[in-house]
């Protein structure tokens, strides 16, 4: 089954854990204390990617109108506890693929995940380079940052660089590229967590891939 057979619908119910698939369920804010009301937003451009490519906590995303703004074609969402749980947003095409921002998720379940979703920004830039895909977690530091760093890797841009790029997200650009955020800041792969995202993430092979993995439900198919 190809990736490039889903369009123009690339929704995806989860990651399979064996037991069963997690659900999506409603998100509460008090989760994001952190990020308050600050819409976060950064954008990496590079000559090596078809189009921008942007990393957001759920904050940005919970108005359709700024994935508008944004000019986001599509939007990947890969927390468990998602704004909504559509098939578009903000005129931006959806593809649901959660993981756990824990340690006890396993390492299996975490890179499945994250192929699912690097196979699904590679479909839609196939067919739309020039175009904008947005990755969205909670806090948009951890689980993003990693599904980011694997796509800079599976379109070649080096160890090096690929860490530098998504490590100079930290400021957002809401309000203007470089524009930084007002707080502690927006660093991205922290905590024992972050580290071990980072760790999974630099010891995985990221080719370009053609067809789903076997934790990988999209909506739609069996």
């Amino acid at each position: 089954m190809q990736c490039r057979a889903m369009l123009p619908n690339l929704s995806c119910m989860g990651v399979a854990t064996g037991v069963g698939e997690k659900r999506s369920r409603p998100v509460s804010y008090v989760e994001h204390e952190e990020c308050g009301d600050s819409p976060l937003v950064s954008t990496i451009v590079l000559a090596q990617l078809p189009g921008p490519l942007k990393i957001s906590n759920a904050c940005f995303v919970e108005e359709a109108r700024r994935v508008r703004e944004a000019k986001v074609g599509l939007l990947v969402v890969v927390t468990n506890n998602p704004v909504h749980d559509k098939d578009t947003w903000g005129d931006a095409r959806v593809v649901h693929v959660p993981f756990e921002d824990t340690l006890g998720e396993k390492d299996a379940v975490v890179v499945a995940a994250i192929r699912g979703a690097v196979e699904c920004v590679q479909a839609y830039w196939s067919e739309h380079p020039d175009t904008s895909v947005l990755v969205h977690c909670n806090e948009g530091q951890n689980r993003s940052a990693a599904v980011v760093l694997a796509l800079l890797l599976a379109y070649g841009v080096p160890r090096e660089s690929a860490l530098e790029s998504v490590y100079a997200t930290s400021t957002a650009d809401n309000a203007g590229p470089g524009v930084a955020w007002e707080r502690a800041g927006w660093e991205k792969l922290v905590g024992e967590n972050g580290k071990r995202l980072r760790a999974l993430v630099l010891a995985t092979p990221w080719p370009c891939v053609s067809g789903f993995y076997p934790h990988y439900r999209p909506r739609g198919f069996p």
